[in-house]
């Protein structure tokens, strides 16, 4: 071992115990071809300064009463005796002292109780480091580095190349219901009636979704929505065209806070051709409590003479998207945009969805970034020229916002689907353990891969045979439980073909899974959420507050609970199944409090003087913010066993 493991070294672990990959030269594995199933857990806010007393857990001495329901917390295995592996060290001088970057035994460690049956599970703790570009401050996300490998050479020729070159036609970039969902999009009637349709007897659940999304509560709050009186009819394409015989229109909003919240000040809508069809101001019903000037460029004095209301607009939309099943909009976010505009059109292109951010998903890219990587074009600079009064003024201009947004989704249909996508270069770690699997001649079925996440996997996570949706960590625990033992339903087929017979057997043998209530507890989503909002939109977030851990005795019942569930966890796993718990970063919060303040720094610059500023960047700060994400990046660990 001559560095501290990352990331990326689990992941090769991964495949090298499943697949093809390499062997590992900081880990000498025994009795590697018994291992047939690998689980690994991602742990955020399980961090090194946890276990080495940094972060207070003395406020439980035992581990009763930590809040962990009847059942939870098994009884106690025997000490592990003996590892599956073994860490390999300096060997001409095996007495040498170890570096800080090896692992270290949990008995030999003084632990706070609540963290102590770690000892019952596993060995040691390895310092483990998230992968980035200490250069740029950058980490990458410790989800996406690991369910995402390069391609390999032995891929096959056409995966690498992955239709990169391949026009396409713009309906194969149209969200479906589900992203739609997923992204808070306001469901159009069209779009819920089909989905009742296709559920059959499961009316009453989506009345449920439609009474959120775009039901009659919506439409009597004043919401309206395009005319639709059929789903989409391809059959008067246009042959060979992109546009497919669609009108495509592309709409950015920029917006102000009322007393009620973010209300719409100014709509651009901007045809194919780029030219600008609709573009008005708009005032609020409400009285402004911030204008977000140095954002929307729009001030009181602009606004003072405008009677247009947001009915107008919406009156105008509704007859300007006619007809409304051959129309497709175009936008950054637009979820945002149609909750301004309280409008509702179930045939979306999101362009934050086209491309994929730098730290991959879940993160989205922003349009200033997409711009200029993709369009080699400066947006959104602080200022932009005003025709009308011809001079530059504060703000982001909504027309070429939504002009960017059209030439992106152009680009997008001539190069291909792969274009900008992070999927060129690399594959799912779920397709590359199926292929893998077999070139190394494991021939009695196939490598399936499961996911047990919250939210929705299925959507990000399309490759694995398996997906579970999980609301907490007590989900989590049993999903694990149920894609370990997972078959699927039976296929009567009369093929004799051999591919055919093999693509029908398989089982589980890898599982990714995450435990969140910890991370939330100790609030490092919220700065990932704050992170998201910045990258996907123009609105500013509320600067973070200094970062600050619940109460000891709190955050130590979340942590006994965390390490019962790995207990659990681990209790079901059948013999032979190698066990990998990792945090993925340490805190991030430091790292997220100081992004967020010179990222207000940056904005306030450009359009206000030194002494105006609310928040000031100078060395001092660059310095804590290098420092910050250090820790963030060397904060992680992960832990190893074979049961």
């Amino acid at each position: 071992l001559k560095r501290v493991i990352r990331v990326s070294d689990l992941q090769e672990l991964v495949l090298w115990l499943l697949a093809d990959g390499v062997a590992p030269q900081w880990l000498l594995v025994k009795r590697k071809q018994d291992i047939k199933k690998v689980v690994v857990i991602m742990v955020p806010g399980l961090d090194m300064a946890l276990l080495d007393g940094t972060v207070d857990l003395t406020g439980v001495n035992d581990l009763a009463g930590c809040g962990v329901e009847e059942g939870e917390i098994m009884e106690e295995d025997e000490p592990v005796e003996e590892a599956e592996w073994t860490v390999v060290g300096n060997k001409k001088n095996p007495d040498a002292i170890p570096f800080s970057f090896y692992p270290s035994l949990l008995v030999g460690r003084s632990l706070a109780p609540c963290l102590t049956p770690l000892r019952n599970i596993f060995t040691h703790v390895w310092p483990t480091k998230t992968d980035g570009d200490d250069k740029y401050n950058k980490i990458h996300s410790p989800i996406s580095h690991f369910l995402n490998c390069p391609i390999d050479k032995k891929a096959p020729s056409n995966l690498s190349k992955h239709r990169s070159t391949s026009r396409i036609g713009i309906t194969q970039l149209l969200m479906t219901p589900e992203e739609l969902y997923d992204n808070e999009y306001p469901m159009h009637s069209s779009i819920l009636r089909r989905m009742r349709q296709e559920q059959d007897g499961t009316e009453e659940s989506q009345s449920d979704v439609s009474d959120v999304k775009g039901g009659e509560r919506l439409k009597a709050e004043g919401w309206v929505e395009t005319e639709v009186t059929g789903m989409e009819d391809d059959t008067h394409n246009e042959a060979g065209s992109i546009t497919e015989g669609r009108k495509i229109f592309s709409v950015d909003c920029e917006m102000c806070i009322t007393e009620v919240g973010p209300e719409l000040t100014r709509v651009s809508v901007i045809g194919w051709d780029g030219k600008v069809v609709y573009d008005t101001l708009v005032k609020p019903n409400r009285p402004i409590v911030d204008y977000l000037t140095q954002f929307s460029g729009i001030t009181k004095e602009k606004l003072e003479p405008v009677t247009t209301t947001l009915s107008d607009v919406q009156s105008h939309l509704v007859q300007l998207f006619l007809p409304a099943h051959r129309v497709i909009l175009v936008g950054q976010s637009l979820n945002s945009d149609m909750k301004a505009l309280k409008f509702m059109h179930p045939y979306i292109v999101d362009t934050s969805l086209l491309y994929d951010h730098s730290k991959g998903k879940p993160y989205k890219p922003s349009l200033k970034w997409l711009s200029m990587k993709y369009l080699k074009r400066e947006i959104q600079k602080g200022q932009h020229f005003n025709p009308s009064t011809k001079k530059m003024e504060p703000g982001h201009d909504s027309i070429e916002d939504a002009v960017a947004c059209i030439d992106l989704v152009k680009l997008k249909l001539e190069k291909g689907l792969a274009f900008g996508s992070a999927e060129v270069r690399t594959e799912s770690i779920f397709s590359r353990l199926e292929r893998g699997y077999l070139s190394q001649g494991n021939r009695h079925g196939l490598c399936w891969s499961a996911v047990v996440d919250y939210g929705n996997p299925a959507t990000l996570y399309a490759h694995a045979k398996k997906t579970i949706a999980c609301q907490n960590d007590k989900d989590v625990v049993n999903g694990i439980q149920e894609a370990l033992y997972w078959q699927p339903p039976p296929k009567h087929t009369a093929t004799t073909d051999p591919r055919a017979i093999l693509a029908e057997r398989g089982e589980i043998s890898f599982v990714w899974a995450r435990l969140r209530e910890l991370e939330i507890l100790r609030g490092w989503d919220s700065t990932n959420r704050q992170q998201k909002q910045s990258d996907e939109t123009s609105t500013p977030a509320p600067l973070p507050p200094t970062p600050h851990d619940p109460p000891a005795k709190v955050l130590a019942d979340k942590a006994a609970e965390t390490v019962s569930r790995l207990q659990s966890i681990y209790k079901v796993l059948p013999l032979n199944t190698a066990f990998v718990v990792y945090s993925g970063t340490g805190d991030p919060r430091e790292m997220g409090r100081l992004n967020a303040l010179q990222r207000r720094f940056r904005e306030e610059y450009r359009v206000k003087k030194w002494d105006e500023l609310s928040v000031k960047w100078t060395d001092d700060e660059q310095q804590a913010l290098n420092m910050a994400v250090k820790r963030t990046r060397e904060g992680g660990l992960s832990f190893m066993t074979v049961k």
